[in-house]
């Protein structure tokens, strides 16, 4: 069965999906949605996700909003396929969800007021508040000492293999690398810089650049 995917392949919570079925190898049909001239307010879409908010998929009969259940979704349901995104044991898993919450609610966040200030304002001919955009990469650069150092211990941020927890973060880094310009917050880190050198360089991401562009 194709997974319908609504939202714009650009944007970054519905990479985080497409990632995630590309990494699980679910075949999939993206059904793009224009946030610029938001669509994703249409009472149509609202029936689908009240929160006007993407990505969306439909799978069969099922639905699901939310980009971080979906891929909790997907690497459940296609445990036996591809890599094991969510760790093997429950203590593996655990640490999976602590860094998914590490991501969520440390790193998105200033991630997104980075980018839309530097990037997504200006796009609109709109400006960007540089003093906000600022502090925030400030705070970015403290998370990013966090990640520095338990990636001097481990590989990948649960551990030894790449799962969610470092899937999730491909989006936002990406942005902030290639259209925020902050590449620095990852070259200037030895181990985040390696770590994303091994993330970004995944099959499965390079094919999804390739269907963005």
């Amino acid at each position: 069965m194709v997974v319908k995917v609504y939202g714009p392949a650009s944007a970054a919570c519905p990479q985080r999906v497409l990632a995630c079925l590309l990494e699980k190898q679910v075949d999939f049909e993206l059904i793009h949605v224009d946030l610029e001239k938001g669509h994703q307010k249409l009472p149509h879409f609202l029936l689908q996700q009240p929160f006007g908010q993407v990505p969306v998929v439909e799978d069969g009969d099922f639905r699901l909003f939310e980009s971080r259940a979906i891929i909790r979704y997907y690497a459940a349901k296609y445990a036996e396929r591809g890599a094991d995104l969510l760790g093997g044991t429950l203590e593996e898993r655990a640490v999976v969800e602590q860094w998914l919450e590490v991501e969520a609610h440390n790193f998105n966040d200033l991630c997104f007021n980075i980018m839309f200030q530097l990037v997504i304002l200006p796009r609109m001919n709109k400006p960007g508040d540089l003093v906000l955009a600022h502090t925030c990469e400030k705070k970015m650069e403290k998370v990013l000492d966090v990640y520095e150092r338990r990636l001097s211990e481990t590989a990948y941020l649960a551990g030894d293999n790449f799962t969610l927890a470092d899937l999730s973060h491909l989006p936002g880094l990406s942005h902030l690398i290639e259209e925020a310009k902050l590449g620095h917050l990852v070259t200037d880190r030895k181990n985040v810089n390696a770590w994303w050198q091994k993330i970004s360089t995944r099959p499965a991401w390079k094919k999804l650049k390739e269907l963005v562009q």
